[in-house]
C-alpha cells in the first residue's frame, strides 16, 4: 500500500512538471512575439525619425540658400551664371552665401541642386568665375536626401502690377506672366517670384516652396 502511494505521488509530480513546462512554453512564445513586435515597431519608428530628420534637414538647408538667390540681371558679367534648369531635374543658380564660409565660398557663389545616379539629392557650391579666372574652382558637395525617386521644379512668374486690372478684360495681354513653368530658360533676364521643389521618396511627394525676394516682378495681391 505504501509502495502504491509513492508511485501515485511521483505520477502527480510528473504531471505538474509537464503542466508547468507547457505554461512556460506558452508564456515564452507570447513574450517572444511581443518582443519581436516591439523590435519591428522600434525599427519602423527609427526609420520614420531618420526620414523625417533628413526631410527637415533638407528644408533647413534649402531655407538658407533658396531665398538668397541673386537676380542675374543685376550683374550678369560678375556672377557668371543665370538662373536655369538643366535636364529638367537640375537647377543652377547664383546665391549669396554670406560671410564666414572661407575665401572661395563666401558672398556670391554658384549652386546646383540635382539628383545623382545613386538617387541622392545633391547640392554643389562653387565660387563665381571672377574668383578663379585661371584655376579649377573648388567645389563643396552636400547630400541633402537619400533614396529619392524623383526631383522636379515649378516656377511662378506673376503678372506685373502695371498689367493688372480690377475688372476682367478680354483684351488684357499678360504674355507669359501669371503662369507656372516646369523649366526655366538660361536666356531669361529675370528669376521667378516663387519656386517649388518637389521631392518624391517611396511614393510620397514632399513640396518645398520659397518666395524669391530678388525677382524683378514680385508677387502682388493688388
Amino acid at each position: 500500500m505504501q509502495h502504491l502511494q509513492k508511485i501515485h505521488r511521483r505520477f502527480v509530480t510528473l504531471l505538474e512538471v509537464l503542466i508547468a513546462m507547457g505554461l512556460i512554453t506558452i508564456l515564452l512564445t507570447v513574450l517572444l512575439g511581443i518582443y519581436g513586435q516591439t523590435v519591428r515597431t522600434q525599427q519602423h519608428v527609427e526609420q520614420a525619425l531618420q526620414s523625417n530628420f533628413q526631410l527637415l534637414y533638407a528644408q533647413f538647408r534649402l531655407n538658407q540658400v533658396i531665398p538668397t538667390i541673386i537676380n542675374p540681371v543685376d550683374d550678369k558679367d560678375h556672377y557668371g551664371y543665370a538662373f536655369y534648369t538643366q535636364d529638367s531635374d537640375s537647377l543652377v543658380f547664383t546665391y549669396d552665401n554670406g560671410t564666414g564660409s572661407g575665401t572661395f565660398f563666401s558672398n556670391e557663389v554658384i549652386g546646383r541642386l540635382f539628383l545623382d545616379e545613386n538617387k541622392r539629392l545633391m547640392f554643389l557650391t562653387w565660387p563665381v568665375p571672377k574668383r578663379y579666372p585661371d584655376v579649377e574652382p573648388p567645389v563643396r558637395t552636400e547630400v541633402l536626401l537619400e533614396n529619392v525617386d524623383e526631383l522636379s521644379f515649378n516656377f511662378y512668374r506673376p503678372v506685373p502690377i502695371e498689367n493688372k486690372r480690377l475688372a476682367i478684360s478680354s483684351e488684357r495681354a499678360t504674355g507669359e506672366y501669371g503662369d507656372d513653368f516646369d523649366t526655366w530658360n538660361a536666356d531669361e533676364e529675370d528669376i521667378p517670384a516663387i519656386i517649388r521643389i518637389y521631392v518624391t521618396i517611396k511614393g510620397r511627394q514632399v513640396e518645398y516652396a520659397f518666395l524669391l525676394s530678388n525677382a524683378s516682378t514680385p508677387v502682388s495681391y493688388l
